[in-house]
């Protein structure tokens, strides 16, 4: 039997990165060795339309020279309209093919999903490994009936059912891993990931993460990977754990490990401020292929509290100053209680500590505790679930730090960050009375109303003085002082 995995990534996300949790479907289903043949495909959901033409052709070809008889689909909240259109068209094309949804987006009022879309034919709720492996038995031996499969919903009967959620594995080990197992076949150059956890110890209303308890792969299966993908030199490998040091202990057995055994591969970690403290930042400055991304996302006591989020203590934030080595700050925008005034003081205390700063408007996605919140916090969302506006974070303001955002990431990062520091920065700032927020802001439309694309192009890619001559003339027009 012929079973056909897709999902599409996100824009900002890897191919290699979304298609892992699909092969962790084929690898646990490897276990029970039935007369199934499982293949995977991923593509970029940001594409052209020609783009998505050749992939469905691609994909539908697959399915009638492979007699394909499941295709199950990944789905998350940036592809979810785009797997609906294709899986339609394959069910007109291919009558007789089961079409299987999962992943978080499908959690949110599955039975409505369900009978809306009558292309369908069942949905798994929660995570897949082992309710994919029963739903694959009874495709191999249907005797069984669906009503026994837990965490699914179908159709009987003309009528939709949802069996109760499975129980949600605590031993991850009994998960084979796709990389040792060698059905990932990973490249080199190319990114891949690396999970050594599920679930999260916090419970931030935006986030699906922390919907389910943290759990853990062993140290010994997480070594092994790591080692794998270490010695097969992938360029990047990215730890999709919702933070590695939750575990103080153990991630610093893992850092040790991947400083011991690493051969030029960069490998990025997202980290908890809550728990970092100075031995551990100590051992990541000494970790050379080691970045870190650190979630704050904000600093106002009211917003994260209104996301049920951990308020970030003075003294932990103080602790960025100790890390030498480059890392990310993650900053969202448009949370409830927050406001751009906030924001800005937000970013400018982040921004004496790291040039790095990646900002996210906040995301209201269904079946977040968010989602339900909206009339409490007066949120109005637009249909890719990203805020519009709340009681505190205007419309207009929501505007302006989208342009901040792009003048930050376009022009002023590339152009001024690789080579100034903080002081230099702030003192320019000064010289003519801008906060750093509205001087970038001032300076990145300097550049834009003033000079070509070429000529941006140029100051980029040049030294440190062709971009303080920049910086001169720019202070200079804004009637500040010559430095």
């Amino acid at each position: 039997m012929e079973i056909l995995l897709v999902t599409f990534s996100a824009e900002n996300i890897y191919l290699e990165y979304a298609a892992y949790g699909l092969y962790c479907l084929k690898a646990y289903v490897s276990k029970d060795n039935l007369p199934v043949n499982i293949s995977v495909k991923c593509f970029n959901c940001s594409v052209s339309l020609p783009e998505q033409e050749m992939q469905n052709k691609e994909i539908t070809d697959f399915i009638r020279d492979r007699d394909v008889k499941i295709a199950g689909f990944g789905c998350y909240i940036w592809n979810m309209k785009r797997i609906l259109s294709l899986s339609s068209m394959i069910k007109e094309r291919f009558p007789g093919i089961k079409i299987i949804f999962g992943g978080p987006q499908i959690m949110y009022k599955p039975e409505e999903l369900l009978a809306g879309h009558p292309f369908i034919d069942i949905l798994v709720r929660g995570e897949g490994e082992e309710i994919f492996a029963d739903l694959v038995r009874y495709a191999v031996h249907p005797g069984a009936s669906l009503e026994e499969i837990k965490g699914i919903t179908f159709r009987k009967d003309g009528s939709v059912i949802s069996n109760p959620l499975k129980e949600i594995l605590n031993e991850l080990d009994i998960i084979p891993s796709p990389y040792l197992t060698g059905f990932y076949k990973i490249k080199k150059g190319y990114v891949y990931p690396v999970e050594t956890t599920r679930g999260c110890v916090f419970s931030c209303d935006y986030c699906h993460w922390g919907m389910t308890k943290l759990r853990f792969f062993s140290l010994e299966r997480v070594k092994k990977e790591i080692d794998y993908l270490l010695t097969n030199m992938t360029s990047i490998s990215m730890f999709v754990d919702s933070a590695v040091n939750f575990d103080k202990k153990r991630a610093l057995e893992i850092i040790k490990f991947i400083n011991s055994h690493n051969k030029g591969t960069l490998i990025t970690m997202f980290q908890s401020i809550h728990f970092m403290d100075e031995e551990f930042i100590e051992l990541l400055n000494k970790s050379a292929g080691i970045y870190s991304e650190i979630g704050i996302q904000s600093l106002n006591p009211v917003a994260l509290k209104n996301i049920n989020r951990r308020v970030i203590k003075r003294e932990e934030f103080l602790k960025l100053g100790l890390m030498k080595r480059p890392f990310t700050v993650d900053l969202i925008y448009g949370l409830p209680g927050d406001n751009l005034q906030f924001f800005k003081k937000t970013f400018e205390e982040v921004f004496r500590y790291t040039n790095n700063i990646s900002m996210f408007r906040l995301g209201v996605h269904p079946g977040t505790k968010l989602w339900e919140k909206q009339k409490e916090y007066k949120m109005e969302i637009n249909e890719d679930y990203s805020i519009i506006s709340n009681y505190s974070y205007s419309k207009s303001e929501i505007v302006q730090t989208e342009r901040f955002k792009r003048n930050y990431e376009e022009l002023f990062t590339p152009v001024v960050c690789s080579e100034f520091v903080w002081e230099e920065i702030s003192s320019i700032a000064d010289s003519i009375k801008l906060s750093v927020f509205d001087f970038i802001n001032n300076y990145s439309n300097y550049l834009r109303k003033n000079f070509s694309h070429e000529y941006i192009n140029t100051i980029k890619h040049s030294g440190r003085e062709v971009k303080l001559q920049s910086l001169r003339e720019f202070s200079i027009a804004y009637g500040g002082e010559v430095f």
